[in-house]
């Protein structure tokens, strides 16, 4: 599938539909965005953990967004620490977009 720049840093990999109508896009950390450092906004190029997590965005023509989007933990030679990469569109640990928020 082509990159999609929709989600700052993430690629479209595949998208699913639901019995329920809601749709599932799973997301890929893109190779050409560098990551950040979560506290001090650094550039990080180690990682030291990857997850993934489920998150809801705005509906779509009416239809559910949800996204498997990975995080990861980086290795900040900035300020010491191991902190989520930053996200423009997703604050840290939350389960829902910055976009669902300002709907809301």
């Amino acid at each position: 599938m082509l990159p999609v720049a929709f989600w700052e840093g993430r690629i479209v990999e595949s998208c699913t539909e639901s019995a329920d109508g809601s749709l599932l896009f799973t997301l890929s950390v893109d190779p050409e965005h560098s990551p950040r450092c979560g506290r001090c906004g650094g550039d990080c190029a180690l990682v030291h953990e990857r997850g993934r997590r489920r998150v809801r965005d705005r509906d779509i023509l009416d239809r559910p967004v949800w996204l498997d989007v990975p995080i990861q933990r980086m290795d900040c030679h900035h300020c010491g620490g191991r902190y989520a990469e930053r996200l423009s569109w997703l604050e840290t640990g939350d389960r829902f977009t910055r976009r669902v928020r300002a709907w809301v």
